[in-house]
């Protein structure tokens, strides 16, 4: 952890402009990565942790990731993310210094590629425990313990900054946080708001939660569109694609019909076989309504940091 720390702390504090300063920019490149100095060489230093973690002893490899965790992650990566509050600031302050924008940008980038660096099971878990869960206690305030909300929170409130750049760097970092098809994850994100039921009108709780599932026939046939029910229209439809030579697009007008339906079959499939071991189904029975009522108290407890300006028009640093 101390090793890691180290060679962090070597890393720019604000990314190149080679690196960074294209219009729409969003992550760190797996071929920018040598134009930024001192990253290789800490990526290097990750992926052993991340062959050690899979090939060492148990007792090995959960001590290498808790030093990891409370090392390095909560001690160094915690604070940088957070800023120190320099964030709620930002949001706040329009007039902040621009630098400090990029910091926070930078470290948002680095986060995204450590991540995508992290392929064992339990390193990753380290660093999802790490984005979802509050920091340990950093000190004392009139005999309270003061504690930092779960950086996840922060993030979240991030989506509200009036910076293009902050903005589409913290959606990608969401983008591959929710790629690792973790229950705890979505459960944070989406779900906790949902199992209560309390965005449901009164008139229909009883009934959102026996519909039946979603494999059942009539459920599918019910999202056909009005339109396709009458038998004339599926005759025409029908003449179209002969008289077409059978193909359902025009020439270069993008992938055939029949591509597009396998493609999502299989990401239907990956989505599937990556949550069979979730806890609940999330069926409106499981979990139970006091579970959900529980979840709904926790969320109110976190709440996201409340931003005064919303985002309303993009303001670059630049």
């Amino acid at each position: 952890a101390a090793g890691m720390c180290g060679l962090y702390s070597t890393l720019p504090r604000v990314l190149p402009q080679s690196v960074s300063g294209g219009e729409g920019w969003h992550c760190i490149a797996r071929s920018d990565i040598c134009l930024v100095p001192n990253l290789q060489v800490f990526l290097n230093s990750l992926e052993f942790c991340n062959a050690v973690v899979q090939v060492a002893h148990p007792r090995v490899r959960n001590e290498l990731v808790e030093l990891l965790y409370h090392g390095f992650l909560s001690m160094v990566l915690g604070p940088a993310l957070h800023q120190d509050g320099a964030v709620s600031e930002l949001q706040q302050d329009l007039s902040a210094p621009p630098a400090n924008i990029d910091e926070v940008v930078t470290t948002t980038a680095y986060v995204e590629l450590f991540l995508s660096y992290a392929t064992e099971p339990q390193l990753r878990r380290a660093f999802l425990a790490f984005l979802l869960s509050a920091p340990p206690h950093r000190g004392k305030n009139n005999g309270t313990a003061s504690r930092e909300p779960p950086v996840v929170n922060t993030l979240i409130s991030r989506l509200h900054s009036q910076n293009t750049r902050v903005c589409l760097v913290t959606l990608q970092l969401f983008r591959r946080i929710l790629d690792c098809w973790c229950e705890d994850v979505m459960l944070v994100l989406v779900f906790q708001y949902l199992v209560s039921g309390s965005h449901v009108m009164l008139s229909h709780r009883t009934t959102a939660s026996h519909h039946p599932p979603p494999t059942h026939v009539d459920r599918i046939l019910d999202l056909m569109p009005t339109v396709l029910t009458h038998e004339e229209e599926c005759n025409l439809c029908n003449d179209a694609n002969c008289s077409g030579g059978g193909g359902l697009t025009a020439a270069g007008a993008g992938p055939p019909y029949h591509a597009l339906l396998q493609e999502a079959r299989l990401k239907i499939r990956s989505t599937v076989e990556a949550c069979e071991e979730w806890t609940w189904k999330y069926d409106g029975m499981s979990p139970s309504p006091a579970q959900s009522v529980g979840m709904l108290a926790a969320v109110k407890i976190n709440s996201v940091l409340p931003y005064k300006n919303l985002k309303t028009k993009s303001r670059d640093s630049h």
